[in-house]
């Protein structure tokens, strides 16, 4: 059980299940232990929050092939128990990782064209390619003249 308020909004609930007033020589210690709980895990959620932003700009990068900075340490938990001492542990659920993607085929050099030639297509004819493409422009411009 851990250090909450009672019912009544002024006194503690301690780890044992007894309620502590603020007339109590216990309280003080309690509430101020309360306090750094309460603290932690805003100090938590920030460290998680800020990892996950590094993790997160990084794997942006890695996923459009540019540098990413090298990212920080994973953060540990802070963890205050009832009696006040402090622990580290992993963050549970654990915090993400950077994925590498796997390395691609590299592209070939030319494009599709070169793609094509590599395979072993033959090299196409580029001026008679050029010389249809003007021939449809000139029928279709002039569509009863035959060139």
């Amino acid at each position: 059980m851990s250090i909450k308020y009672a019912p009544d909004g002024n006194s503690l609930i301690d780890n044992t299940g007894s309620i502590i007033t603020v007339f109590d020589a216990r309280y003080g210690p309690l509430r101020a232990i309360l306090s750094a709980q309460d603290g932690t895990v805003a100090e938590n959620k920030t460290a998680a929050d800020h990892y996950k932003y590094l993790v997160g700009e990084a794997q942006s990068n890695i996923d459009r092939g540019l540098p990413y900075a090298a990212l920080p340490d994973k953060p540990r938990q802070k963890v205050i128990d009832d009696t006040g001492s402090v622990s580290y542990v992993a963050f549970t659920p654990s915090l993400p990782d950077v994925v590498i993607p796997a390395p691609t085929a590299p592209p070939v050099p030319g494009g599709l064209m070169g793609a094509m030639v590599a395979a072993g297509a033959g090299v196409p004819d580029r001026n008679a390619i050029m010389q249809n493409q003007v021939d449809a422009m000139f029928r279709k411009a002039f569509p009863g003249v035959t060139p």
